[in-house]
């Protein structure tokens, strides 16, 4: 299961690097990549996910996130460590990596570096490591859902 994790980091590591370096900031400078709905583009997301600490001085929100994304990590290594079933750990290795590598960005830049903009009703600023996350995420999801479950044994009786 690390390799998925290794291979999901270095691929979330390689796309920011590419785009913060050849792409230009903002929306002006924005690559389309299908059909005026994704585009590349450099992005600072100093908010995190859904702008939730929009407003927060940076070295505040960078250490709340960082605490945060340690946290979460150790708690997905420890689910997959747990794991008896391969599915799971490949699932939750996603979303290990998209911690990883959006926590990374945290860490050395104190921003994470979005690279990727959906253009929908709503608009969407994203990188590989938000992908491996929400993926990650449904995929464990979806396999609790279609996994048997087994009886839960009463010890009373």
């Amino acid at each position: 299961m690390a390799i998925v994790s290794v291979v999901v980091f270095a691929a979330d590591r390689l796309s920011k690097e590419l785009v913060w370096n050849y792409v230009p900031m903002g929306e002006r400078g924005a690559v389309r990549l299908l059909r005026g709905v994704l585009y590349a583009r450099a992005n600072r997301n100093q908010a995190g996910f859904l702008d939730a600490l929009e407003g927060a001085q940076a070295p505040a929100s960078t250490w709340v996130f960082l605490g945060g994304s340690l946290l979460f990590a150790l708690f997905v290594g420890w689910l997959i460590h747990r794991s008896r079933q391969s599915g799971e750990a490949q699932a939750l290795s996603l979303v290990l990596a998209g911690v990883l590598g959006n926590g990374f960005d945290r860490a050395v830049h104190g921003h994470v570096i979005d690279c990727a903009l959906l253009v929908t009703p709503v608009r969407v600023s994203f990188n590989v490591a938000d992908l491996a996350i929400f993926v990650g995420i449904v995929w464990t999801i979806g396999y609790h859902l279609r996994s048997p479950r087994k009886p839960v044994e009463n010890s009373e009786s």
